[in-house]
C-alpha cells in the first residue's frame, strides 16, 4: 500500500477480501502517461448530459469526434477519491449511473460495498478516449480493451 492507495475490505456473503483501491489523482496521472488516449475529468449530473461531455464528444466542426469511451467512477472516503468502477459506454446514449443497490439479488460488488459502508458515489468521472475509428465495431472493441485494462490495472469492478 502506498500514499496513492488504500486497502478496503469487500464482503460478499461470508467471504471477505482485501482490495487495494487507488486515488483519483494517481489514476489520472498514470493514464496521462499513456500514448493514444486522452483523459478528461467530468462531473456527471444524473439525468442530464453536461455541456462538458458534449464538448468532448463534438469536434470543432460540430461533428462526432468520439463515439465509444471508457470511464472510471469514484467514491469519496476521508476527503480522498478512490476509483471503484471501470466501464465502457458511448456518447450518444451514455449509461453512466449512480444508482444504489437494487434488491437481494443485486450482485454488483461496487454497490454492495458502497451500501454496506454507507458511502455515496462521487459525481466526478474520468472519461478515457481513444482516437475514433471509422468502423464502429473496431471503435467499440478499443473501448472494451481500455475498459478491461483499467479494471485490471486499478482493481476496478464492472459497472
Amino acid at each position: 500500500m502506498s500514499i496513492n492507495s488504500k486497502v478496503f475490505s469487500f464482503i460478499c456473503d461470508d467471504l471477505e477480501l482485501q482490495l487495494e483501491l487507488y486515488t483519483k489523482e494517481y489514476i489520472e496521472n498514470e493514464l496521462k502517461m499513456i500514448n493514444g488516449i486522452t483523459v478528461d475529468s467530468v462531473e456527471i449530473v444524473p439525468h442530464e448530459t453536461p455541456a462538458r461531455l458534449r464538448n468532448i464528444y463534438l469536434g470543432d466542426d460540430n461533428h462526432e469526434k468520439y463515439h465509444f469511451f471508457a470511464y472510471i467512477k469514484f467514491f469519496s472516503f476521508k476527503n480522498e477519491k478512490y476509483g471503484i468502477v471501470g466501464g465502457k459506454t458511448n456518447y450518444p446514449r451514455h449509461d453512466i449511473r449512480f444508482d444504489k443497490l437494487a434488491d437481494n439479488n443485486d450482485n454488483r460488488i461496487a454497490r454492495i460495498f458502497l451500501n454496506r459502508n454507507n458511502i455515496e458515489w462521487d459525481n466526478e468521472v474520468l472519461i478515457i478516449n481513444h482516437t475514433m475509428e471509422k468502423d464502429r465495431k473496431t471503435d467499440e472493441l478499443q473501448s472494451i480493451f481500455i475498459e478491461r485494462y483499467l479494471q485490471r490495472k486499478f482493481n476496478l469492478f464492472d459497472s
